[in-house]
């Protein structure tokens, strides 16, 4: 109750900025003195804008971002126990982009994010991602080609079985018909290999080797701007899972997602994210418990956020998610929310 009570308290002053933003009065934000405050609480900035003028005069463009967000999870391990948690999550990012000619680019982004529960710690995890890339301009811009490399180490230090280390290579070619509209279309290969996880023999006994999975992606992906305050994406991928584990091929399957992106801006200092997105999985061999028929499952999740930004480099976030799993296995059926309030920082 008490991570209840909290959250509806930073969701009731998540409520009194967005009034702010809808009214843009910055006579009222003058006299409680936030903008104050965070102006005083700027002091990274007074470092890193010298280092990115400089940077800038050579062609390297470079974005430094960090996140607090006190969140709310009605149901953590996603199943039908539906066990109920706090946590605070943190970001830290980076993206660095270096100009070599008008049509040639490297890029390197990096993201840094832990999550910690209170009071069950199963889940909390540090996940480290880094992304070098290239993109090459064809044609006065008309074409695009993008290939990159992504590792990804996610670690799950109180419960080991689900760390893993990813890599991930992609390639695509993106066609930008004019400044409001854009596809692209591509591929991505990716290797997981679990660091503690051992994989499931024909009789589900463990072997000796670790579990590792390889992803087999097609991605389709267009992107419309309508007018000057609302940008739409709708993201297609049709995947193939093949893992090691050999029992009922437990993690092989066939997949369909799509997802649908939605940016609208109220406001130059007020908007809003919405996006939803729907996976279908086909399991090769996995059975139902209930009818003996292999599993088919549906993946739902719709999120939503309200950002503001207080100062030019102070954003104040509140976030709500819903995901839902229908399935004819009835111990994957299950549905779970997360509200979150937060306070985002770019430098």
């Amino acid at each position: 109750m008490k991570y209840l009570k909290s959250l509806f308290i930073m969701l009731v002053i998540a409520v009194i900025f967005s009034n702010f933003a809808v009214a843009e009065n910055e006579t009222i934000q003058d006299k409680l003195g936030i903008t104050y405050v965070l102006d005083k609480l700027d002091f990274i900035t007074y470092f890193t804008k010298p280092l990115k003028q400089k940077l800038r005069e050579n062609e390297i463009d470079l974005d430094l971002f960090g996140g607090m967000l006190q969140g709310f999870d009605n149901n953590i391990f996603l199943d039908p126990s539906r066990t109920r948690d706090g946590f605070l999550q943190n970001v830290v990012a980076g993206e660095l982009t270096y100009h070599y000619t008008d049509d040639i680019r490297l890029n390197f982004d990096t993201d840094i994010i832990s999550v910690i529960y209170y009071r069950f710690n199963d889940n909390n995890l540090l996940d480290i991602e880094a992304n070098p890339g290239i993109e090459l301009d064809f044609l006065d811009d008309y074409l695009t080609f993008m290939a990159d490399y992504k590792f990804e180490w996610l670690l799950f230090p109180y419960d080991e079985e689900g760390s893993y280390i990813s890599n991930q290579y992609s390639v695509f070619l993106q066609n930008n018909i004019c400044e409001e509209f854009y596809h692209k279309c591509g591929s991505k290969l990716e290797y997981k290999h679990y660091t503690d996880r051992k994989a499931n023999g024909p009789d589900n006994t463990r072997r000796g080797d670790l579990r590792e999975d390889m992803r087999y992606t097609g991605e389709y992906e267009l992107g419309i701007y309508l007018w000057d305050f609302i940008k739409i994406k709708e993201n297609i991928q049709f995947y193939r899972n093949d893992s090691n584990n050999q029992y009922y091929d437990y993690y092989d399957y066939f997949a369909f997602r799509t997802k649908t992106s939605l940016i609208t801006i109220f406001t130059e200092r007020f908007y809003s994210i919405m996006s939803f997105a729907y996976t279908r999985k086909l399991y090769d061999d996995r059975l139902s418990t209930e009818n003996n028929e292999h599993e088919k499952d549906n993946f739902y999740v719709f999120n939503a956020s309200l950002l503001y930004e207080l100062t030019s480099s102070f954003t104040l976030a509140a976030g709500y998610s819903y995901r839902e799993n229908t399935s004819n296995e009835p111990l994957e059926n299950y549905s779970g929310s997360i509200c979150t309030v937060g306070l985002y920082y770019t430098f």
